[in-house]
């Protein structure tokens, strides 16, 4: 009778048998001298192999993505992110086709970082999906621990801030479906998502209502007057505020290839996002507080403090030493155009 999976090896005058497992070979008792052993260990060997294969069948990736898609954490993201995570999480189970997360090592993910190096952002969000996929697993028993704790991230850098150059000439360029894009995306200081969902029926008295998608953050932001004239400018023939050229609602994919387009005529890279800075920096340099900055953009007070301690240090300064001109010059000397500083000390004491 031919038995599957059996290794025999000579040594010298004896015969050993094996079974041969996926990680080891399992040593059999001699048939000739114990042909009931044999055969029992034989069969234990086979049942732990249907075993495992039962287990890696039901624990394998594209099963454990799909379990994840539906439970309770998955569904508690923002739509957004929802949508994101599938289609990174999707395309990491493309190129681990066939694994479990009980086989996926470190290599594997590090492997799976190098293959997307030459689009970083990409490959981070994907070790982020794979990471978050895991911590699900780990919580119900899935997995023992995440081949991803050990793989770091590329370094892409900060979203800057759009140079005053380049945002010059966007707030300023003939093409007004760009034109009015950026506008909305500096004035009202929201995501690129969020801007693509604004629409014509949010705005009223004034105001733009914005549920964020990240957050959920429901925001109420008065429209600036230079956004207002232009969205009173622009006819109403979609649904949403922003359009691309056949009229249909913008993407974010579009915002982003229109920007990547217009910075390279200028010679500079820019990213749609960089316009969520802007208009921190912005409001800042007009003397906003932070929690009046934190209102417009609907972010938390500790980001936009980080955001305030990276504004532009030139203007900052300029303006630093406009005012210092405009109440002495610390000399004892007084200029033509400055108050004497003498009576602004006793105004002041006064």
């Amino acid at each position: 009778m031919h038995l599957k999976r059996i290794k025999t090896v000579k040594r010298g005058k004896k015969t050993y048998h094996y079974y041969k497992g996926k990680d080891a070979l399992v040593r059999l008792p001699d048939p000739a001298t114990d042909p009931d052993g044999f055969m029992r260990k034989y069969a234990a060997c086979e049942r732990r192999k249907v075993e495992q294969t039962k287990r890696q069948e039901t624990g394998s990736l594209r099963a454990m993505i799909s379990l994840w898609k539906q439970s309770p954490d998955f569904r508690s993201l923002a739509a957004s992110t929802q949508k994101t995570y599938g289609v990174m999480i999707d395309e990491v189970a493309s190129l681990m086709d066939g694994a479990t997360l009980l086989t996926i090592e470190r290599r594997d993910v590090q492997l799976m970082m190098d293959k997307n190096a030459a689009t970083p952002a990409k490959a981070n969000l994907m070790l982020a999906t794979l990471s978050s996929l895991y911590r699900w697993a780990i919580g119900r028993d899935y997995a023992k621990a995440s081949p991803t704790k050990a793989v770091k991230n590329f370094d892409v850098g900060e979203h800057e801030p759009w140079p005053e150059p380049v945002l010059k000439a966007a707030l300023e360029s003939p093409d007004a479906l760009f034109r009015r894009a950026v506008k909305l995306y500096l004035y009202t200081g929201q995501r690129s998502g969020d801007c693509c969902a604004m629409t014509w029926g949010a705005i009223s008295n004034g105001m733009i209502r914005v549920r964020q998608q990240k957050t959920g953050k429901e925001l109420s932001i008065p429209i600036h007057p230079e956004l207002a004239a232009e969205l009173d400018a622009t006819p109403r023939t979609a649904l949403t505020i922003l359009t691309n050229r056949e009229g249909t609602p913008m993407t974010q994919r579009t915002m982003t290839k229109w920007v990547a387009a217009f910075g390279q005529k200028l010679g500079t890279h820019i990213v749609p996002h960089g316009l969520r800075k802007n208009a921190v920096n912005e409001l800042l340099i007009a003397g906003c507080s932070v929690a009046e900055t934190a209102a417009i953009t609907g972010q938390t007070y500790q980001l936009v403090e980080y955001y305030a301690r990276q504004i532009n240090q030139e203007r900052m300064a300029l303006q630093a030493i406009e005012k210092w001109n405009r109440y002495g010059t610390g000399t004892g000397k007084q200029s033509a155009k400055v108050e004497n500083i003498s009576k602004l000390r006793n105004e002041i004491k006064s």
